[in-house]
């Protein structure tokens, strides 16, 4: 509507007010006074819907704001229930989850899981290095270990994991485990039996098992006419030490170690093949 309609439009609407105004008993109306309380009401009824327009926009603005907030706490709040547990290029690390779950993280391993989620419909862990996993035995809540190239889920067992970059591999020391990837069929494992995937490849059967797997977790070794080589490159690997003085000749050990120390392990193959290995210091 145009300013100057508007205008008209207000005149003729106080001209027919006015009007009215003077056919009533002037004993029952004072149009004067009805005038002024009209004009009262109108601007109470402006400055009535102006009040409740700035209310409502303060109170949008309110809930913008606290929904931010609430955004902005609960993702935070989830950030903090995740958990990650490191080890370091020496040392290894017993770590005990929330459902008694034991895992034995080797060097240099990382182990990551979301504490406000574990257990709830089910067990879920992710890794990078490797790790042995003892599971306690939950039906209803399965557990399962995530790498960036495969999954192994299971109820209750233990197991190895070794997550590389290219490369995870798995051995089973007791129970069963589902072994998958996105790509290909998964693979059922049972006690004693490995197997690995490859990035961009298929699950495969490891048939050639090292026996001294978990050594490096339970600190015992089997060697049976095993090339010297092989033998100083799994005590290099399980006790982070630099071993010299490894001599040309072609020796073989048979012999087997428990839980003692590299240094007496040395002493003993020194003794055994009338040879001089060190640790490098």
């Amino acid at each position: 509507m145009r300013p100057r309609e508007k205008m008209e439009n207000s005149k003729l609407n106080e001209e027919d007010i006015r009007f009215v105004a003077r056919f009533y008993d002037p004993l029952k109306m004072d149009t004067s006074e009805a005038w002024k309380k009209l004009k009262l009401a109108n601007v109470t009824e402006i400055k009535y819907h102006s009040i409740l327009y700035r209310i409502a926009s303060v109170a949008a603005v309110l809930i913008i704001v606290i929904g931010s907030i609430s955004v902005y706490l609960y993702t935070n709040h989830d950030k903090q229930d995740w958990i990650t547990v490191t080890t370091d290029g020496k040392h290894s690390l017993v770590y005990v989850l929330p459902d008694s779950s034991t895992v034995y993280l080797a060097k240099e391993a990382i182990l990551k899981y979301n504490k406000g989620d574990y257990d709830v419909r089910s067990r879920n862990v992710e890794l990078s290095g490797k790790a042995f996993f003892e599971v306690c035995h939950k039906e209803e809540s399965p557990f399962i270990v995530k790498t960036s190239i495969a999954g192994v889920q299971v109820l209750g067992t233990c197991f190895q994991v070794q997550a590389d970059l290219d490369t995870t591999s798995i051995f089973v020391d007791s129970g069963k485990v589902r072994f998958y990837n996105k790509k290909y069929p998964d693979v059922i494992l049972e006690a004693g039996e490995g197997a690995y995937a490859v990035k961009d490849g298929n699950i495969k059967k490891d048939t050639n098992v090292d026996v001294n797997i978990l050594s490096w977790k339970t600190n015992i070794f089997y060697f049976r006419d095993t090339p010297l080589p092989i033998v100083i490159k799994k005590l290099e690997e399980v006790y982070g030490v630099h071993i010299i003085n490894i001599p040309q000749k072609d020796y073989h050990l048979t012999s087997s170690f428990h839980d003692i120390s590299v240094s007496e392990i040395i002493n003993l193959i020194n003794e055994a093949l009338d040879i001089h290995l060190k640790i490098e210091l």
